[in-house]
């Protein structure tokens, strides 16, 4: 009785298969006979090229236009701020109200997830150790902390604080949502009926978020968080220096995710005011943005210092799709220069559509010291009593 036959798969390069019968090793071999199978080739990937005039839509990947946002928030009630003379957004009580202090002992060990500049920042103000992300569970077991701050919520976060909630349940995990972070919740939160427990107990952990905006999203999905605001990353002594003659206009202006910062609406604006200076900064590509069709007063800026460039500009304008407490809205202010957004936050002028902006640039409208004086007080200090630091 022979031994049954036995069908192999050799694939040579990535056009043609060669299928072969094996044959019992009874006496004298046999010689192979091969038969070429031909199989399709692969669809190959066409580079879409960059457009010469950006489409509102036009996201990475992770970022919604402003249509999906604004269908996600349709459920979401923003308390609304009163205005003072000068149309700048007045702090409501929640905004003033001192922020209650954690559960956290005193001489408690402090961890943060992550290494950026806002994490050493914190890090450093907060005598806590840090992190390096990506996290796994064994990195935090190696030195594992009383309390576990998660600044910058993403999902990946989320599960990692689910591991250390199920086994070290005496760690206080902390979340702490700073802007596009919650959009990102939204759309995944979906996951959560897989985890019933750790759903209970995420909801009922400790929850800060940097505006009014972001807590009013989370209530929208019974997370209850405390109001708590970041202040800039590095420390930096203001210096009161005069506006500019010529009235100049700065704006944020990654490349890479012009739709999510207004990029047509900024334009547009530029276009109704030819006698105003505008400046985007924020990205280095200035041979891809050449390619678009831009108003003369328009001047394309890299990655410049902050503070340098508030000095020699008005205004400061910030159109996004959503947004959380930027830290160059408190450095705007805290060089006393005028803040427009189609945001919420205190002593800002709230406007989103390009003929009312363009008509209130028209007007030259000047900083108030009041909102300078404000923001000068957002510094570590709170943060420090709020996590039993002082």
């Amino acid at each position: 009785m022979g031994t049954p036959k036995k069908q192999r798969r050799l694939r040579v390069g990535s056009m043609k298969r060669i299928r072969f019968t094996d044959i019992p090793l009874v006496g004298k071999p046999k010689k192979r006979r091969p038969q070429v199978v031909n199989v399709p080739k692969r669809p190959v990937k066409v580079k879409t090229k960059l457009p010469v005039e950006p489409d509102p839509k036009w996201t990475t990947a992770g970022l919604w236009p402003q249509s999906v946002v604004e269908r996600m928030m349709a459920n979401v009630h923003f308390p609304s701020s009163p205005v003072n003379k000068r149309g700048e957004l007045l702090p409501t009580a929640e905004d003033i109200e001192e922020p209650l202090p954690l559960p956290i002992k005193s001489g408690a060990r402090l961890g943060i997830v992550g290494r950026g500049p806002l994490h050493l920042t914190m890090a450093r103000e907060l005598g806590a150790s840090t992190y390096s992300w990506p996290i796994e569970l064994h990195h935090i077991e190696e030195d594992l902390p009383d309390v576990l701050i998660l600044p910058a919520v993403n999902w990946a976060k989320i599960a990692v604080a689910r591991q250390v909630i199920e086994k070290y349940p005496n760690i206080l995990v902390i979340f702490w949502w700073t802007g596009t972070d919650v959009l990102q919740h939204f759309r995944y939160a979906s996951r959560f009926p897989k985890y019933p427990r750790f759903r209970q107990k995420f909801y009922k952990a400790v929850h800060l978020c940097v505006s009014r905006r972001l807590q009013a999203e989370l209530r929208s999905k019974d997370i209850r968080a405390q109001l708590l605001t970041l202040p800039p990353h590095e420390r930096h002594i203001v210096e009161a220096v005069a506006p500019p003659e010529q009235y100049t206009v700065v704006s944020y202006m990654p490349l890479n995710r012009v739709g999510f910062y207004g990029w047509s609406k900024v334009v547009e604006v530029a276009r109704l005011c030819p006698d105003i200076r505008f400046i985007f900064f924020g990205t280095n590509e200035q041979i891809r943005i050449a390619l678009f069709d831009l108003p003369p007063n328009i001047e394309r800026r890299g990655w410049v210092n902050i503070h340098d460039l508030l000095r020699e500009s008005n205004c400061l304008l910030r159109l996004t799709n959503h947004d959380g407490f930027p830290k160059c809205v408190i450095e705007a202010k805290q060089h006393n220069r005028v803040v427009i957004t189609n945001q919420e936050m205190p002593y800002v002028v709230q406007m989103s559509e390009p003929a009312e902006i363009a008509a209130f640039l028209r007007g030259r409208p000047q900083p108030n010291p009041e909102g300078c004086e404000y923001y000068k007080n957002f510094n570590y200090d709170e943060i420090k009593r709020v996590f039993n630091r002082g």
